[in-house]
């Protein structure tokens, strides 16, 4: 349903650009909450010098595996375990957006630890959720209707390694929020050191790696309040590093409410995958 509007905007432009008579658009109907499909994003924070962090990252993968596309992953380097090993480590995963993210999310109580839509649950008052209540917290979440759909579309030249995003929506509810945008990107199977139960394993996979944000490590402000049918549309450029793999890469876009509420409204993803 959500590509079918989409396709009726469009359509409406091409009648318009290839007749003389004056026609009117038709103007897509805002998707049903309840025909969405509703997407959940994981942020797990993480560190190369954290022996119990695979134990998260293979949960993650194991729920991954269940969920499909419904579930995003974002592996967040930041904190204590996060500074690399300066004999073992090559490369460091830390980044100013990951920084910030530690901060505004919240620091873990113990690892591994994740946020989930950056919600509270089960009544806590932190964001930060222990492994053994990812899955049940995922299931509810997907459970819940979305009040807006997500559309990207990504195109890149390998030639300058240079992407270009366009995020558009379109709120199926009224929202009497502020509203933020945040877009980034994580790269997958990065091979470097990393402490576990077992040692140090030089070849080990790091999954869903934060490597940028796009916009704000916060987000940027979207609208101050939103009414169903409202939509917008944002462009975002990025250069991707020769260092980066942009088969492994991932772009996020999430809409999120502004304040001491974080919560995710609607997330979604694009492989850079040839």
């Amino acid at each position: 349903m959500k590509t079918y509007t989409y396709i009726l905007s469009l359509l409406a432009i091409v009648l318009i650009s290839s007749s003389c008579e004056e026609i009117m658009p038709i103007i897509p109907e805002p998707t049903p909450p309840d025909e969405i499909e509703r997407k959940v994003i994981i942020e797990e924070f993480t560190g190369v010098t954290c022996v119990n962090c695979p134990q998260g990252s293979a949960e993650i993968e194991n729920l991954l595996a269940i969920y499909g596309d419904n579930l995003i992953a974002v592996s967040i380097h930041a904190g204590f375990f996060a500074e690399p090993d300066p004999v073992r480590n090559t490369i460091d995963f830390r980044t100013q957006a990951g920084d910030a993210l530690i901060s505004f999310l919240g620091e873990p109580q113990g690892y591994p630890s994740a946020v989930i839509d950056r919600k509270l649950h089960n009544g806590n008052t932190s964001l930060q959720e222990s492994q053994g209540t990812w899955a049940g917290i995922i299931d509810q979440e997907l459970k819940r209707a979305s009040s807006l759909s997500l559309l990207m579309d990504v195109d890149y030249d390998s030639d300058s390694r240079r992407l270009d995003l366009d995020v558009s929506g379109i709120y199926t509810e009224d929202i009497d929020r502020a509203l933020q945008i945040s877009v980034l990107i994580t790269e997958n199977d990065v091979v470097e050191p990393q402490f576990t139960p077992e040692g140090w394993v030089f070849d080990y996979k790091h999954k869903h790696v934060l490597r940028a944000y796009l916009t704000g490590a916060t987000g940027d402000r979207l609208a101050d309040s939103a009414e169903a049918g409202d939509d917008f549309s944002n462009s975002y450029s990025y250069t991707i590093p020769e260092d980066f793999d942009r088969d492994k890469m991932e772009v996020i876009a999430m809409v999120h409410l502004s304040g001491d509420d974080k919560d995710i409204l609607q997330v979604e993803s694009v492989k850079l995958r040839d």
